[in-house]
């Protein structure tokens, strides 16, 4: 109403010319860098990981899968009692993880343009949120999942 009356004059102008570029930036970083946790990072960019066909040790880590798939068999892995946590992220891919049934797992997820299921529970569309848990009898082992799908998706199965 100010500026109509022309009692003053700001030009905000540069502050939303500058906004969105620095918003999808900060974004883009927080994808590729995914949490600052423990663990190493596992990449598959136009590529794949796959563990599911030999043993394997799980450990805490993050998995991003950019244009690319990951394929993450946990019936196959060794673990030690105590807590995991598994950050991941597909951003024009697929991540799918096969856990078995004596584990408590609980899982979170966010999709934009994609979807996340857990247990055959989804979410999805423009944008989608779920939180689930599924708790094993007299399980000494508990596994925290958190995924972002951008144009992608993620699916966590009870083998």
């Amino acid at each position: 109403l100010g500026r109509n009356l022309e009692l003053f004059a700001f030009d905000f102008s540069w502050f939303w010319a500058s906004l969105w570029p620095l918003l999808i930036i900060l974004i883009g970083l927080n994808i590729l860098l995914g949490s600052r946790g423990e663990g190493k990072t596992n990449w598959a960019i136009m590529s794949g990981v796959d563990k599911t066909k030999a043993s394997w040790k799980l450990e805490n880590g993050n998995y991003l899968a950019l244009m690319g798939g990951i394929d993450l068999d946990l019936r196959k892995a060794t673990m030690e009692e105590g807590e995991y946590s598994l950050n991941c992220t597909a951003l024009m891919g697929g991540i799918e993880i096969k856990v078995p049934q004596h584990l408590t797992v609980i899982c979170e997820g966010t999709a934009i343009l994609g979807g996340v299921e857990f247990f055959g529970e989804g979410s999805g569309g423009l944008i989608g949120s779920l939180k689930t848990e599924q708790r094993a009898e007299q399980a000494k082992t508990t596994l925290h999942i958190t995924c972002r799908a951008i144009l992608g998706g993620v699916d966590v199965k009870e083998s």
